[in-house]
């Protein structure tokens, strides 16, 4: 299963990573104006949140490794199994060359 997990930081909000300040959701900068990071070795990466609008007020993914989790949890806890190969959708066939191309 491909998820589309690239980076470490996609399991993280914003708040597990930048500096905040007294303004909810406005992050530190320097001098410059560029993001400052907490050091590495205080960055917790939390997995679940709340969203804004969410009217339900549930703890819910964030990023691509907590979703991707909770998809194979699903498929865990299911007891779902691939699919035959006969009903698998076929990938996309690579484009011909053209007359005169090798």
């Amino acid at each position: 299963m491909y998820l589309g997990v690239h980076w470490r930081f996609d399991a993280c909000a914003a708040k597990d990573i930048l500096i905040e300040t007294a303004t909810e959701d406005v992050y530190a900068v320097d001098n410059h104006g560029r993001t400052v990071y907490k050091p590495v070795h205080d960055v917790r990466y939390r997995t679940t949140g709340k969203r804004a609008g969410d009217l339900e007020d549930r703890d819910l993914p964030i990023g691509g490794i907590g979703l991707g989790i909770e998809i194979a949890n699903d498929i865990f806890d299911g007891k779902l199994t691939q699919s035959p190969s006969e009903v698998q959708p076929k990938g996309p066939t690579p484009p011909m060359a053209k007359q005169g191309e090798s």
